[in-house]
């Protein structure tokens, strides 16, 4: 006999049915992105790119940096870049290949596999024919290489199933092809019908390939090194052993000097002048920065993508970088804080940046790192905790110190009414009480692993919340510490916020927010306990102690929801941000002196509200009214009880427990009065939510169908 463990939630939530008095606006900025793929097109002056975020092609003059979308209209990310002989662009994504032939105004489609493969690679010969590499995943049977020899509008399978990672054609217009699955180097003196090891083709990830001006043959090997041969493969050097450290070597060019460039996942940029016997280390980012694209010119100018800083370009070599981002505005906010004067300083993935009028425009700071955590302290000082260390800077941001914890993973910094100074760093909690000069390790009796929030209320008693193992508290300036986790069903802190009365609100991952009125000794979840939505970018207050908080939606755009009565009720006011790319995530939360609420995002930049925060909703009577479901279990039909004041727009979803929308039982304008909204029997036997929205509400239940 088949038991049932019944989930029945009722919901009475009333609320108001103004329209949101708040409105985004993009900042555009700070500048840069997260670069996959980069080509040059000389014949038309043009370098093309495509980012992590956004979808899309994008391109720019090559003699001035002016970044802007190409004609390239589908919601696709692109994997791959290539140009063949009479001028046509080639773009890769899932399964697809895009080709233009007037420099990206206008595209056409093939299909290269149905099974959706990722295109990896692609390359093109002299006489015009375009190859496409496919990665193997999720058991699919058509990975390898694909050809097709009208310019993309057909392709055929022309090999054994290899799990593809890089295509390259050497000077004698032979193909060779690395393999991502340890199968090795292989290739193919005609075209692609027939196939040959290289050498001994040992078992191994084949991740770059390139030849120098004698056709011998470089490949980047993950985890081992770069290997050179002299003879055709049979045998090989290794010029640059990896020591263990598994580095992927993304991209590997000679330029016309024969000085050969290699990109190492987050190692930087290496520089040979001897075909790869010595070399030489370039950092045009910051230690540890990931960097992916690499296209150098016929004169020799080197582009660069990063993860986060965007493009770079250098025409000595490498000695000296310069900014490529002019319109890229794409960046990855990872903390934010202002100043007593309202400047805005902005860490990203790559940079630290400032905007003097509330981010109409930015520049950047001395410091080149990944910022994920900031602090102003005692009006002047300014420290910053990155992957690389604490830093600070004492004329705003000019010139930057590395103060402490060299080479640590900062994960925050906080401060004490009293101006005590506590980082966690790689797990452990330190103290300063002399402005960071000295440092003490504390909390002894912490079980920290990944600290993701830190708060302090007006008593200067602390409060840390970690991924792991929920939230702790100290009362004695960090000496000791308590856990305090009665009432939580899960201990996946995400954020952690106090408002002016020392109320608690506490982000969980899959479960909602939280809130405590006795000082986090017990907790209750607020009328935002909904695991679809229950992934929180950050929690902040205003000066009304109204709440705001990012969300991340599964299946839908994320957003910002507020509460004005300590999390009872909620609204969108995500109305402005980006809603085409799901990817994207809301990040930290911040307000400025005039109480304008800014966000920052994980590819495009930071918004800011156009009107005060603290300017209050107009609230009405009762607007609707959800009951629960009934029957609960049921078998045929269930049915969900709505009462409306007035007639407005409802949509009422039906939803997985792993988030996806099964169906959609109403979209659109529904009349005043009650409604028994029925849910039929179509849905196979499970556990689901039920979602309703009426105009910028939201509610919620569950609902059980055994048969």
């Amino acid at each position: 006999m088949v038991k049932y463990l019944i989930f029945v939630l009722a919901l009475f939530i009333s609320t108001w049915a103004s329209t949101q008095d708040i409105m985004w606006e993009a900042t555009l900025g700070p500048p840069g992105a997260s670069v996959h793929t980069l080509i040059v097109d000389e014949s038309i002056g043009k370098v093309f790119a495509s980012f992590i975020v956004p979808k899309g092609i994008y391109h720019s003059s090559l003699a001035n940096p002016e970044w802007e979308k190409t004609g390239f209209d589908e919601d696709k990310r692109i994997s791959a870049l290539a140009i063949d002989s009479t001028g046509i662009l080639y773009a890769g994504s899932w399964g697809e290949v895009f080709r233009s032939a007037d420099g990206g105004d206008s595209w056409t489609k093939s299909i290269v596999s149905t099974n959706g493969q990722y295109v990896e690679a692609l390359v093109a010969d002299k006489t015009g024919a375009i190859f496409a590499g496919l990665s193997l995943k999720q058991g699919a049977f058509d990975g390898g290489i694909f050809r097709s020899m009208d310019h993309g509008t057909t392709w055929r399978h022309i090999n054994m199933d290899l799990d593809v990672a890089t295509l390259a054609i050497d000077h004698s217009q032979t193909l060779y092809v690395g393999s991502a699955n340890a199968k090795g180097l292989f290739f193919s003196k005609d075209q692609g019908d027939q196939w040959w090891p290289v050498g001994s083709n040992w078992d191994a990830d084949v991740s770059a390939i390139c030849f120098n001006d004698s056709n011998h043959i470089f490949a980047g090997v993950y985890d081992r090194g770069i290997f050179r041969s002299n003879d055709g493969g049979n045998t090989w050097k290794n010029l640059l052993p990896n020591q263990g450290l598994g580095r992927y070597f993304f991209n590997m060019f000679f330029d016309n000097e024969n000085v050969l460039y290699v990109t190492i996942n987050n190692r930087g940029l290496n520089k040979s002048m001897d075909q790869g016997e010595t070399w030489q280390l370039i950092n045009p980012v910051q230690t540890g920065a990931y960097l992916d694209g690499l296209a150098i010119t016929s004169g020799n100018q080197l582009f660069i993508g990063s993860f986060g800083r965007g493009i770079l370009t250098s025409v000595n070599g490498g000695e000296i970088w310069s900014s490529f981002n002019e319109g890229l505005y794409f960046s990855r906010i990872k903390s934010m804080a202002f100043n007593q004067d309202n400047t805005l300083f902005a860490g990203t993935s790559g940079s630290l940046f400032r905007s003097f009028d509330q981010g109409t425009s930015w520049e950047q700071t001395g410091l080149k790192e990944h910022v994920s955590s900031l602090l102003f302290h005692k009006d002047s000082l300014i420290f910053a905790g990155t992957r690389n260390g604490l830093f600070l800077s004492d004329n705003q941001g000019e010139t930057w110190n590395n103060r402490a914890f060299e080479e640590e993973h900062i994960d925050g910094i906080f401060a004490t009414k009293k101006g005590d100074l506590f980082i966690v760093a790689e797990s452990r909690l330190w103290k300063s009480e002399n402005s960071g000069n000295q440092w003490s390790n504390i909390g002894k009796d912490l079980e920290l692993r990944v600290v993701r929030a830190a708060a302090v209320n007006s008593k200067d008693q602390m409060f840390l919340g970690d991924y792991f193992n929920g939230v702790y508290r100290s009362v004695d300036d960090g000496l000791t510490w308590r856990s305090i986790n009665v009432g939580l069903n899960s201990l996946h802190v995400q954020s952690l916020a106090i408002d002016s009365k020392d109320r608690l609100y506490l982000g969980i991952l899959g479960e909602g927010l939280y809130t405590s009125v006795n000082n986090g000794d017990s907790w209750e979840g607020t009328a935002f306990m909904d695991p679809l939505k229950a992934n929180f970018g950050s929690i902040v207050t205003n000066d009304q102690d109204h709440i705001f908080i990012g969300v991340d939606i599964v299946n839908d755009p994320s957003t910002v929801y507020r509460s004005t009565d300590h999390g009872e009720r909620w609204e969108d006011v995500g109305m402005g941000f980006p809603q085409t790319d799901f990817d994207v995530s809301v990040g930290p939360l911040i307000l400025d002196k005039n109480s304008i609420l800014f966000t920052g995002t994980s590819g495009y930049g930071i918004f800011r509200s156009i009107s005060a925060t603290t300017s209050s909703p107009e609230e009405s009577r009762q607007a609707f009214h959800v009951g629960k479901n009934y029957p609960n279990p049921y078998i045929h039909q269930t049915v969900i009880p709505l009462d409306l004041d007035e007639r407005i727009w409802v949509r009422i979803d039906i939803i997985s427990l792993d988030g996806k929308v099964v169906a959609t039982i109403t979209d659109g304008m529904v009349n005043a009065g009650y409604h028994k909204i029925a849910v039929d029997s179509h849905l196979n036997p499970g556990l689901y939510w039920y979602r309703v929205q009426v105009g910028g509400q939201m509610a919620r239940g569950k609902m059980l169908k055994i048969w």
